[in-house]
C-alpha cells in the first residue's frame, strides 16, 4: 500500500491513498474480523467441526495431563538441581579443606629444610613464595 501510494504521489502529488481506501478497508475488515464474517466462516467450516466437536473433551483432558505430567517435571528438575548445586558446594568445601590439609602437611614434612632455605633468601623470593602459598590455598 505505501509502494502504490509512493507511486500515486509521483503521478499526482495531491493523491491521498488512504483517504480512498479507507471505505474499502472498512468493508473488508467488517467482512473478515466482524459478526457476519466470524457467521460465515462458522457456515463454512461446520462440516469439519462437526467431525470435531466429539473429540474436544479428550483433546482437552489429553492437553490438561501434558500440562500437568510437565509442571510435574519441572518440579522434579528444580529439585535435581537445587540438590546438585547443594552437592557442589559440600564437595568445594571439601576439596578446600584437602588442599589446605595437603599444604599444611607439606610445610610441616618441609619445615626443617625451609627454616634454613628462608635465611638464606631474599624477601622478594620469600614474598613469592607467600603468594604462591595463598594461590594455592585460595578458592
Amino acid at each position: 500500500m505505501l509502494n502504490i501510494e509512493g507511486l500515486g504521489r509521483q503521478l499526482y502529488p495531491d493523491l491521498d491513498l488512504w483517504s480512498t481506501a479507507k471505505p474499502y478497508l472498512e468493508q473488508w475488515m467488517k467482512e473478515r474480523a466482524g459478526v457476519s464474517g466470524l457467521w460465515e466462516s462458522l457456515k463454512r467450516q461446520a462440516p469439519e467441526l462437526s467431525h470435531q466437536l466429539p473429540e474436544l473433551p479428550v483433546l482437552a483432558h489429553q492437553a490438561l495431563s501434558r500440562m500437568e505430567h510437565e509442571h510435574r517435571q519441572r518440579h522434579q528438575q528444580v529439585d535435581a538441581i537445587s540438590a546438585m548445586r547443594v552437592q557442589m558446594a559440600r564437595h568445594s568445601k571439601r576439596l578446600y579443606r584437602l588442599r589446605l590439609g595437603l599444604i599444611l602437611l607439606a610445610l610441616a614434612l618441609a619445615w626443617q629444610p625451609l627454616s634454613g632455605w628462608i635465611e638464606l633468601q631474599e624477601w622478594p623470593v620469600l614474598a613469592a613464595a607467600a603468594i604462591g602459598l595463598l594461590l594455592l590455598v585460595w578458592q
